[in-house]
């Protein structure tokens, strides 16, 4: 345990230096991770972003199509590793009602983010080499209001959303997501009416069967 230690004590002395500033804390900061490149530049272009291709699963792996270029010219096929995050949107927004009596509206619309932010939070994640995202999307965020209303403008919120990702290069996992049932019972997933429709008195808070 001590050789380890020294070793790894050994490797961050190398790497990294003590901030000379108080007001920045006793943590080490990187000599050469210029923090800048990941953020918003100047230099960026619609010339220089990564595309996203069609891609073909073939014996495991995920491959980019072969193209010809000319009569005697083909492109070789590559093989595209993913690197990605999460992006999770199961928490709604609320909205005004019309009346003291009804229940406040919800919208999933701008979760996880508002459409004019994507672009920022794209260019931000394909800088740092991601290039695949996990997206959930849950029952609720589609058919909130009652069985079979669905809320087009979030499908096409949704789409809008994927469109920016992958002008950015980063493919999009649609991830029809549920855990432990709803958010109602602690989870999320599916809608309130769901528990309506079952017997559960949601007025009541959900506690008590009709």
């Amino acid at each position: 345990e001590r050789i380890i230690s020294f070793l790894l004590t050994s490797v961050c002395r190398m790497i990294c230096q003590r901030s000379s500033n108080p007001s920045e804390g006793k943590w080490p900061t990187f000599k050469k991770f210029d923090h800048n490149y990941y953020e918003q530049r100047d230099s960026h272009s619609n010339t220089n972003r990564r595309i996203t291709e069609p891609l073909i699963y073939s014996d495991g792996k995920w491959l980019t199509p072969i193209t010809t270029t000319s009569l005697f010219s083909q492109t070789k096929q590559q093989y595209v590793q993913f690197r990605g995050i999460n992006l999770p949107a199961k928490t709604p927004l609320n909205t005004a009602t019309s009346s003291a009596t009804e229940k406040k509206a919800i919208s999933f619309i701008d979760r996880p983010f508002p459409l004019v932010d994507a672009p920022s939070h794209f260019e931000r994640l394909s800088n740092y080499g991601f290039n695949i995202v996990r997206l959930t999307v849950t029952w609720e965020a589609v058919m909130h209001a009652g069985p079979g209303i669905i809320d087009h403008e979030y499908l096409q919120y949704l789409s809008d959303l994927v469109d920016v990702a992958c002008a950015y290069g980063i493919y999009v996992v649609m991830d029809p997501h549920q855990d432990v049932w709803s958010r109602m019972t602690g989870g999320d997933g599916a809608p309130e009416w769901t528990l309506d429709r079952v017997g559960f008195n949601m007025e009541m808070g959900g506690d008590l069967l009709h």
